[in-house]
């Protein structure tokens, strides 16, 4: 199933229109779609600026947004790891554990000293904490999270490729995952709702002619039902209210409390 419409050469700009740019551009500017109402369009309401999401190839959506992500959230135990690494590389007499002041001020070397540098688990640890807060890419963002995974837990199965499988069967509420496309490279994108910019009317090829390399070039607009799910899920996307943790703790243990009041009735009336 396609889910792209085909464009004629009189089709207005419109809500769905999918545009791409050349290959020199960044990530996030290679492809989009159109989330300006069809209605402000029309009538000119949109003051000559479009609207529109970003749509990101998945390998690219991975090893640079939720790959690193993934791996920004184990930093806390890959930085007890690496102090224990550095306490065991050190002589018995030094063998005290290093305090945070040290273990920060060994992160921001570039090489770690002797003798720490000859543990082969201090030096994967350093390159792993590393990248985590970008101060270094030695390897992709699979390999990096599949060392970190396997070094917090070695019997682990969650690897990347399972994270990635996860999240593919159940994505967040800000991405939305659409088929390939013809005129838009091979394999799945992710149209990523969160990440709203604009562009201008004249910045986008409406004819054949006008595409000179520089304008954004429409290849099709997606189709009616999809074009719909994609404007709702953006709407739910900044819509959604967060209530704050101390109010959801506080009724997490208030159910709890509730639950074992139950719990006791039930064992009094037997």
């Amino acid at each position: 199933m396609t889910c792209l419409e085909p464009l004629g050469a009189e089709d207005r700009l419109s809500q769905g229109d999918v545009i791409v740019w050349n290959e020199g551009q960044d990530y996030l500017d290679k492809a989009a779609v159109v989330v300006t109402a069809d209605c402000d369009l029309v009538k000119r309401k949109h003051w000559g600026r479009v609207t529109v999401v970003p749509l990101i190839a998945a390998s690219a959506y991975f090893d640079h947004l939720y790959l690193p992500k993934q791996l920004e959230s184990m930093e806390s135990d890959l930085l007890s790891f690496f102090g224990k690494a550095v306490q065991e590389s050190m002589s018995a007499e030094n063998s005290q554990p290093p305090t945070q002041q040290v273990l920060e001020t060994l992160i921001g070397l570039g090489l770690l000293p002797e003798p720490i540098s000859r543990s082969d688990d201090a030096a994967r640890l350093h390159s792993l904490i590393m990248q985590t807060r970008g101060l270094a890419a030695m390897k992709s963002a699979a390999q990096a999270l599949d060392q970190a995974l396997l070094i917090r837990n070695p019997k682990t199965k969650s690897l990347s490729a399972e994270k990635i499988r996860t999240f593919l069967d159940n994505p967040p509420g800000d991405c939305m995952i659409l088929p390939a496309m013809e005129g838009l490279g091979s394999g799945i994108h992710i149209a990523f709702l969160r990440v709203m910019r604009e562009l201008r009317d004249e910045d986008i090829a409406l004819k054949t002619s006008e595409q000179d390399g520089i304008k954004g070039k429409r290849i099709g607009r997606l189709i009616p039902v999809i074009r719909c799910r994609l404007t709702q899920m953006l709407a739910q996307v900044f819509s959604d209210i967060g209530l704050p943790s101390s109010y959801e703790d506080g009724l997490k243990a208030e159910k709890s409390t509730f639950i074992d009041t139950l719990s006791r009735s039930k064992e009094e009336a037997a």
